[in-house]
């Protein structure tokens, strides 16, 4: 189903790791299914230490975070959430992606994910990846 560039939801993309909230990152981690293990049983992955997130990040050469306007019409400050300007700390995390680099030769991209339907897994990589290019 291909969605219409008038109906696509504003989204922002940041590359500040002060943007990213640990626990957002890690309710998007369990949204996604990922572990923060290398060899995990099947099932529901295990919940990622917020402390291992912390690390992961201050050490990343680059973050990649995706937010979007929350889509919960049903509240009753749905109204006024439309009329803000969509930032960081009233958006939904629905994107995230980051990579290590020697800064010479060499970068590695990790934790790819995406949550929304209409932001897709492609374009999240795309843009991780060009952010890659600017920064070195």
């Amino acid at each position: 189903m291909m969605i219409s560039a008038a109906s696509r939801p504003p989204l922002i993309i940041s590359t500040e790791p002060s943007h990213v909230d640990l626990h957002r990152l890690k309710d998007l981690y369990a949204a996604c299914n990922i572990s923060g293990h290398r060899l995990r049983r099947e099932g529901a992955a295990e919940p990622v230490d917020p402390r291992k997130l912390r690390i992961a990040v201050a050490n990343s050469f680059v973050v990649v975070s995706v937010f979007c306007r929350p889509i919960d019409s049903s509240s009753s400050g749905a109204f006024i959430q439309r009329m803000l300007p969509l930032t960081h700390w009233n958006g939904e995390l629905v994107g995230f992606g980051r990579a290590s680099s020697d800064s010479s030769l060499t970068a590695s991209i990790h934790d790819v994910m995406v949550r929304f339907r209409r932001l897709s897994f492609s374009s999240l990589l795309k843009t991780l990846a060009k952010m890659l290019v600017v920064v070195v």
